[in-house]
């Protein structure tokens, strides 16, 4: 480390959005900026977004390169070895691979959260993920179980759009089915369908943030009572209590801390909705009980 190097980078790097902080050695925060996501699955852009999210930040603080002794930055989509090569190339453009690190930012959340302490963390916003740390600090993830929850915002979408296609919805729910045909630019149900078909005219991961930017649509009129965007939710909150249950039979306390984190699953009728599945009385071996912790992170 030169004698110039005396601030910290954290990169908070997400489907949508990525936050990145800088602060000195006394943990005052000296500059903050956001840019677009960072996740490759989602974003074409994310390589353009981690360097100018670096560079812009440095320039808010009136530091340069040379000046940073560490930087992690934790990324969505970095989920098995080879995953963040990307990345580091990226921190080595700008010559500072050697002092970085780059992990999951589900990894982040959770140690954000729980301070070092064991619980589970589910992910619902434009990814879905379900982690756990046990107690004997084994990290576990729902996918490890070959399980996904639906939770992530433009699954959301797409059920409900699947349900207006096919019929399945009842009178009371015309008013959400007008905003979903509003927010698509569609006038009838036939050319909702026609759209779906020609995959909403976009590429993939235009679609995908597009079904994405509608989800709140369906989380809102949820809370409002409205039966289609209850059905949908309701067993996207039925996923997301299993991924959670699975996670904790690896646990040996019979009670649990679980957070949620994400757009969607912070939502109020989601977030309700996945702890009342928790508190439902199923019988297995651990029949562990869940504690909310309130501390949540962004997404």
């Amino acid at each position: 480390m030169n004698n110039r190097a005396d601030i910290v980078i954290g990169i908070d790097g997400g489907g949508s959005y990525t936050r990145v902080t800088v602060a000195d050695f006394t943990g005052q925060i000296l500059a903050q900026v956001r840019k677009g996501g960072t996740n490759r699955l989602h974003n074409v852009q994310a390589e353009e977004h981690l360097r100018t999210g670096i560079l812009d930040v440095l320039d808010a603080a009136g530091r340069q390169l040379d000046h940073v002794a560490s930087i992690t930055a934790a990324l969505a989509g970095i989920d098995k070895p080879g995953d963040e090569n990307w990345a580091l190339e990226v921190l080595h453009d700008l010559g500072i691979s050697t002092n970085g690190q780059v992990v999951n930012d589900t990894l982040a959340a959770h140690r954000s959260i729980f301070l070092g302490r064991p619980g589970i963390v589910a992910i619902g916003g434009t990814g879905s993920l379900i982690f756990g740390i046990n107690e004997e600090g084994r990290m576990v993830r729902n996918d490890e179980f070959a399980h996904y929850a639906r939770v992530a915002a433009r699954f959301i979408s797409y059920e409900t759009i699947y349900a207006i296609i096919s019929g399945c919805y009842d009178e009371g729910d015309r008013p959400l089915i007008g905003q979903v045909l509003q927010h698509l630019g569609c006038s009838s149900t036939r050319e909702l369908a026609e759209l779906a078909l020609r995959g909403y005219g976009v590429d993939k991961r235009s679609q995908n943030r597009l079904l994405g930017d509608m989800a709140h649509i369906i989380t809102e009129a949820a809370d409002t009572g409205n039966p289609l965007a209850v059905r949908i939710c309701n067993e996207a909150a039925r996923q997301t209590a299993i991924g959670i249950r699975l996670i904790a039979a690896t646990f040996q306390s019979s009670e649990v801390l679980v957070s949620f984190s994400g757009s969607c699953i912070t939502s109020p009728y989601l977030k309700k909705a996945v702890f009342s599945q928790l508190k439902s009385s199923i019988k297995n071996e651990s029949n562990s009980s869940f504690v909310l912790c309130r501390t949540e992170a962004p997404e």
